[in-house]
């Protein structure tokens, strides 16, 4: 049976060599800082999702929502002023008391607030369902963010390479080396397999180990 490298990775340990292992036996212990980079990404993103829907949980935006209502307000109560003034210098243009330009002034100043009170106003009306949607793509980015964190996560685990069943075990690789994904690191022969020749080349393997580590 062949054991594949699961991903481009570095060789940080190797448990056994050669020789009998039993299922479940801890065999190579590989690292993918690639991999470790990709998930410190996801974990970024999270955590900055996660500041993002604060702000809608801790009171923040209603305070902002409450601000646009007091703008809105603000804009109505400035109009109604306006509208006065322009009725009270009307009345006297009429009686010959005012100036017929400063009506027109303050005519076109209360006209002028009529498209900055229609847009405010539909700010307030939206509020809530921007908000809600605001809401929606910032939780939908955290489960995102936290699929590809277990996704990742599990990819991590399988760089542990255990004994998949009992038998003879030969490793393919050697510490502090790179191999990309789908490289084969080892060999197992279970008890059941045919090892036609398998004991000449586990005494090559010996031989090879015995040369690169003396």
């Amino acid at each position: 049976m062949e054991i594949y490298s699961p991903d481009d990775c570095y060789v940080e340990e190797v448990f056994v060599y050669f020789g009998k292992v039993t299922k479940g036996e801890n065999l190579i212990q590989l690292v993918s800082p690639a991999l470790d980079d990709r998930i410190s990404e996801h974990l970024i993103t999270l955590k900055h999702e996660e500041i993002k829907l604060k702000e809608y949980e801790d009171g923040r935006n209603a305070d902002k929502r409450q601000a646009q209502i007091d703008n809105l307000s603000q804009l109505k109560a400035h109009d109604e002023d306006s509208i006065a003034i322009v009725s009270m210098i009307a009345t006297g243009v009429k009686v010959g008391s005012s100036d017929g330009t400063d009506l027109k002034n303050n005519q076109a100043n209360e006209m002028g607030l009529k498209p900055s009170i229609l847009q405010q106003q539909l700010v307030v009306d939206q509020f809530d369902q921007t908000s809600a949607d605001s809401v929606e793509k910032i939780k939908l980015s955290i489960q995102r963010a936290n699929d590809r964190i277990n996704l990742l996560t599990t990819v991590k685990r399988s760089l542990l390479i255990i004994a998949p069943t009992d038998g003879d075990f030969e490793c393919r690789c050697l510490p502090n080396m790179f191999y990309q994904q789908g490289e084969i690191i080892g060999l197992i022969f279970s008890p059941f397999e045919k090892r036609h020749g398998h004991q000449d080349k586990l005494t090559s393997i010996k031989k090879f180990y015995v040369y690169i580590f003396t």
